[in-house]
């Protein structure tokens, strides 16, 4: 009913879909789902329960859309089915499309460090755009014949919702023949690019102006913004509860 909601007050407009892993700690192991794992929020393996949590972003607002818990191999329940966070994220793409969500742009990180399956692959054959931070400990083979080479780098100036301006530096990573992804280093120091603002994203060819790369990847920054108003604001790790059927009702009532 929420999401249909939504949908009548978007009448058809298209949206830039934001996806996150979040995590929360939690002590003990009686809550469902609850494992020594590792919490984006905190940046490290600790005990806690993971979602995958999904957002629109039209016309510089942000609302929550849907969300799924990550269910470990070794915390299911009888009758549950193990989904990487991978999955999780096309399985909460395809419900919001099933539902009428047109999706213009996805923007996530990588959520594929457990995965056989990346979510590039997914996004690929689900034909649908997308801009994705690559962990820095994923690995590309190539062919014995094919280098790794990186493009010369090109500033650019990008405006922000308060007005001011700030400038940016891209360069593309071209690794052996181009193939449908693409991959680029953004950062604002390219002379010694800082970790805390140095990123390697993978794009999909579709978006091709570099300008239109840099100004589409900074909404990604809203993800941050909503998780605010979700996580901090309104309580969303604040539940009391162990079992996750309450759980989900605690999040469903917050979003």
């Amino acid at each position: 009913h929420r999401l249909q909601m939504i949908l009548e007050v978007l009448k058809g407009r298209s949206i830039l879909l934001l996806i996150e892993d979040s995590g929360d700690c939690k002590k003990g192991c009686s809550t469902d789902y609850v494992q020594r794992q590792y919490i984006s929020n905190i940046h490290k393996k600790e005990n806690g329960i993971t979602a995958i949590t999904a957002y629109g972003l039209v016309d510089g607002m942000v609302f929550p859309l849907a969300f799924e818990v990550y269910k470990p191999i070794e915390r299911l329940k009888p009758g549950d089915e193990y989904r990487s966070k991978s999955e999780i994220v096309v399985m909460l793409i395809q419900h919001l499309q099933s539902m009428g969500f047109v999706i213009e742009l996805i923007l996530t990180d990588s959520l594929c460090g457990e995965s056989k399956t990346s979510v590039v692959e997914m996004f690929d054959a689900m034909r649908l755009p997308y801009i994705l931070v690559v962990r820095n400990d994923r690995a590309l083979w190539l062919p014995t014949d094919q280098n790794a080479y990186q493009e010369p780098w090109q500033e650019l100036k990008r405006t922000l919702n308060n007005g001011i301006t700030e400038v940016r530096y891209i360069t593309e990573v071209v690794y052996g023949d181009r193939q449908r992804t693409q991959y680029y280093i953004l950062s604002s120091y390219p002379q010694i690019l800082p970790t805390n603002i140095t990123c390697l994203i993978a794009v999909d060819t579709s978006l091709t102006r570099l300008k239109e790369i840099v100004h589409r990847y900074g909404f990604r920054f809203w993800i941050n913004y909503g998780l605010k108003q979700v996580k901090d604001a309104l309580g969303w790790a604040d539940f009391r509860m162990t079992r996750y059927e309450q759980i989900e009702r605690w999040w469903e009532m917050i979003m």
